[in-house]
């Protein structure tokens, strides 16, 4: 694989996380309010949005770990928990901008 196709083959990774973040934004995210369910959720567990986002985010690295280790992962294809590892870290990145607002 050339670099061309790496980088077309990135795109299309990207572009799968931005329709899932599109998709499931909708039924957790109005479209006033961004991170509103984080932010409910953080509020009911006595924890920080960053704290509920990590939680989000380190489950699925558990299961890409697993992935590294014994190569295959039971019940989510591996391309699904990089998928939602990046959706994951993306969403980390606006809160962290929303912090400084």
């Amino acid at each position: 694989m050339n670099l061309v196709e790496q980088n077309q083959h990135a795109g299309q990774f990207f572009g799968e996380c931005m329709e899932i973040l599109n998709t499931k934004g909708k039924d957790y995210t109005p479209e006033d309010e961004s991170l509103k369910e984080v932010r409910e959720i953080a509020a009911e567990a006595g924890i920080t949005p960053r704290q509920v986002l990590w939680v989000y985010l380190r489950k699925h690295v558990s299961a890409i770990q697993r992935w590294v280790s014994v190569g295959k992962v039971e019940s989510e294809p591996v391309a699904g928990r990089l998928r939602d590892l990046a959706n994951y870290a993306a969403l980390m990145r606006v809160l962290e901008l929303q912090d400084h607002e």
